[in-house]
């Protein structure tokens, strides 16, 4: 038999309990949706001459539900960011067009791995 939960004798229904955890998982699914839509839009920005960077780009979760979008190709800093001396690549700028798609500004963008 499960155990009664002590919120209930706090006078929060258990209907309540329930619909709470609903909707935090509805919401972490909803994130990953975004994500995923996020990551399409990046493939679709990144230069065709670097496929290898393109198809880099996926979706991280934490064990929280928090969720970003990754590319870890050795070179993404690079195309994103654009590089300078003789033979200069340009900043392609593709996690920062993805972010401000998205509602979200150029400075939402971290342009590092997690440690």
């Amino acid at each position: 038999m499960a155990k009664a939960n002590p919120l209930v004798a706090l006078g929060v229904p258990q209907s309540e309990i329930e619909d709470a955890i609903q909707n935090a998982a509805e919401a972490k699914a909803a994130k990953r949706d975004l994500a995923k839509k996020m990551v399409a839009h990046a493939k679709g920005e990144s230069p065709v001459d670097h496929g290898d960077y393109a198809a880099a780009w996926y979706v991280d979760e934490d064990r929280r539900g928090n969720v970003r979008i990754v590319n870890d190709n050795f070179k993404a800093h690079w195309i994103e960011d654009g590089t300078g001396g003789s033979s200069p690549t340009p900043e392609f700028a593709v996690a920062a067009k993805t972010a401000i798609a998205f509602g979200g500004t150029a400075g939402d963008v971290i342009n590092k791995p997690r440690k």
